[in-house]
């Protein structure tokens, strides 16, 4: 029997975060979150972007990011499709959030300002396998698979349906009632990818200015993030911070928090 490599030198993923420009002039938190894990047969990687209106939403951002790193690896199912699995995984996350909601809550009443406050997120997540790689999420954000990239319509008003909406017993709005799981984006055969970004939605800035988006048939647009493809990333995963460091040090770029997670396939891989 051939012994297979594990991902870890096949694979490199790295993470990166920057403050936006509106939550440096104001003195808040980053309030988006990453988290990985690479596994001998699997690898996660997740980005989470908490809401702006919230108090303190990095708590929940961050929550969800650690969360999911560490118990999508046990939640996967590779004899599954991948929408059971991720139906399995967004109900064990609203078990976990509604634990912390509760814990936060000593009535019941306490329960809408604890979720406003610290758990309104949206996340993105890649899971590689050996067979497929999967991207899935709740709410707005962008992804790009081998360079070609597409955002995620945040809904009317710019209010994406937050998973932990399901928490409440009186959805804010009657579409959070019906969208109570995270959604499958993109489904492919893991031989034929060489790169998977997933990003929070302050990315969109890094689109060409000379108009290089263009509207796709169900709503969502095509974004230019081809440069983190290089195989310098892949070298050296602490570039990635530091490029996203430079970009939003150049004071043009990213007035929201910009958070990104890379997977790349090695060069030998």
């Amino acid at each position: 029997m051939t012994q297979m490599a594990p991902f870890s030198s096949c694979l490199s993923v790295s993470t990166a975060s920057v403050r936006g420009r509106d939550h440096l002039r104001l003195a808040r938190n980053n309030q988006d979150a990453a988290a990985a894990y690479v596994g001998n047969d699997l690898l996660v990687a997740v980005v989470a972007d908490g809401c702006s209106a919230g108090a303190s939403s990095e708590v929940g951002a961050r929550f969800a990011a650690a969360w999911l790193s560490r118990w999508v690896p046990r939640l996967v199912r590779a004899e599954e499709p991948a929408r059971v699995w991720i139906d399995g995984v967004s109900r064990a996350l609203l078990a976990a959030l509604s634990s912390m909601a509760c814990a936060l809550s000593p009535s019941r009443d306490d329960l809408p300002m604890v979720v406003h406050d610290f758990l309104l997120f949206s996340f993105l997540a890649v899971v590689v396998e050996r067979e497929r790689t999967v991207v899935f999420g709740a709410g707005d954000g962008i992804y790009a698979v081998d360079g070609e990239s597409v955002v995620l319509d945040p809904g009317p008003q710019n209010a994406p349906a937050y998973i932990s909406y399901a928490l409440l017993d009186d959805p804010i709005d009657a579409r959070f009632a019906v969208r109570e799981r995270a959604m499958l984006h993109r489904e492919i055969a893991t031989r034929d990818v060489r790169s998977v970004l997933v990003a929070t939605d302050g990315v969109v800035e890094l689109l060409d200015a000379r108009g290089a988006e263009d509207e796709l048939r169900d709503g969502t647009r095509r974004a230019d993030l081809a440069q983190f493809e290089h195989a310098r990333y892949a070298r050296n995963p602490s570039l990635l911070q530091k490029r996203l460091t430079v970009l939003g040090d150049s004071g043009a770029l990213f007035r929201d928090d910009t958070t990104i997670a890379l997977v790349l396939r090695k060069e030998n891989g």
